[in-house]
């Protein structure tokens, strides 16, 4: 459905994401809860590119943005193709995003994910309670 202040279409990333509006006009009432699209959006290893990802030095596939139709192999000529289709080949990363569970809420973002070894093994992005999505060594 589209008019002239906005467009409504399902979320290309993943089929439980709902819909998405793009509206000209500002929203003032919330169209959803904004807590449980977190859920859902981690629970389905969504990244938000904002709270996930790193400005500058994130590599999409380490993000999984491939499995979220963000990427196209197929597609003409982009900038950094080429890193992208050898990447895809190899599927070598040093950190890939996981889902991450606790018995408690998560702590924030960037606050670093310790094994039981006690060792430094990632850190974790975004969180709603218990889950969050964790950027963690391979």
């Amino acid at each position: 459905c589209s008019s002239k202040s906005q467009v409504i279409f399902q979320d290309p990333r993943h089929k439980l994401l709902g819909m998405r509006i793009i509206h000209e006009d500002e929203i003032k009432e919330p169209v959803g809860d904004f807590i449980q699209y977190e859920k859902v959006r981690i629970k389905n290893l969504v990244p938000d590119g904002a709270k996930d990802m790193v400005q500058n030095s994130s590599f999409p596939l380490q993000y999984l943005i491939d499995k979220i139709n963000g990427i196209s192999f197929n597609k003409g000529c982009y900038i950094g193709q080429e890193v992208v289709n050898r990447m895809s080949r190899q599927e070598k990363f040093r950190r890939k995003l996981y889902l991450v569970e606790g018995k408690n809420a998560l702590p924030n973002i960037g606050t670093k994910v310790i094994s039981e070894h006690n060792e430094e093994v990632g850190e974790l992005r975004s969180s709603v309670d218990n889950i969050g999505l964790a950027l963690l060594n391979t």
